[in-house]
């Protein structure tokens, strides 16, 4: 036969090689418990596997957000705040000092890999206590900003209007 005892006279648990039949397939519980495994890696892995084009995506819409926020924050604290940019982050500053969310308690603004490239206007611009956008000295924009966040082919704008200083996003 398969080399395990008949009976177990002797009261003793079988030998681990005795516990399944020939043939016999997985418990439910390891199977669940590989289910819940794969699960786990999934929930953790597959976001960083994001395309290019979703990260282009969510990180333009990031930065349309912290617009407006800077721009209510403007409106609330009476004063004005400004963006300052490079090719790799953003942050939003008032007086050249980085502005704290309310939030979260953290800076506004972010940085992220080099990857990512955000093409600015050279003119910086800002968000008065009014909430216009305003350019270096203080003076209101006549025409629109424009910033565009580019990763891999895929290019996202994020306009920021004259006068009312709504923000919006583009692909």
């Amino acid at each position: 036969m398969n080399g395990c005892p008949a009976s177990r006279r002797d009261h003793q648990a079988p030998a681990p090689a005795c516990r399944r039949r020939a043939g016999s397939g997985f418990t439910l519980i390891e199977l669940l418990a590989i289910l819940l495994i794969l699960g786990v890696v999934a929930v953790t892995a597959l976001p960083r596997w994001q395309p290019a084009d979703e990260h282009a995506r969510f990180l333009a819409r990031r930065l349309a957000t912290d617009l407006r926020q800077a721009r209510a924050l403007a409106q609330a604290q009476d004063r004005t705040l400004t963006l300052a940019v490079s090719s790799r982050a953003y942050a939003i500053l008032a007086r050249g000092t980085s502005v704290r969310d309310p939030a979260t308690n953290g800076p506004l603004g972010f940085q992220w890999s080099p990857a990512m490239r955000l093409e600015a206007p050279g003119r910086g611009f800002g968000f008065d206590a009014m909430g216009r956008p305003v350019g270096p000295g203080g003076r209101l924009l006549r025409q629109p900003i424009e910033l565009v966040l580019a990763q891999a082919g895929h290019r996202y704008r994020v306009q920021v209007l004259p006068v009312s200083g709504q923000v919006r996003v583009s692909p």
